[in-house]
């Protein structure tokens, strides 16, 4: 059986990782950085989230419960503040 509390966890774990990439911040301070440090930084803020997601829909998959409404609300407003990370683009740095 699936612990919820650690679904939980992962929902407040994405919406950190969203508001820093919204943010100011990044690896370097604001003197250092470049653009180049900031976009890597941006993407990798991405790569986890999208990690997170897939632990998230595989804790999902194996488990026998159903989730909790107030999870599911949860989940859906996060998937409403960003929009499904539609207003996210990535600058690659390849």
């Amino acid at each position: 059986m699936i612990t919820f509390s650690f679904l939980w966890d992962c929902i407040d774990a994405i919406k950190s990782r969203l508001q820093a990439f919204h943010g100011d911040g990044g690896w370097f301070s604001t003197t250092e950085a470049d653009e180049e440090s900031e976009a890597a930084w941006r993407t990798v803020l991405i790569e986890e989230v999208i990690h997170i997601m897939q632990i998230i829909f595989l804790q999902l998959e194996a488990s026998t419960s159903i989730p909790t409404a107030d999870l599911l609300i949860s989940w859906l407003g996060l998937v409403s503040e960003y929009g499904f990370l539609e207003s996210v683009s990535i600058v690659s740095v390849l």
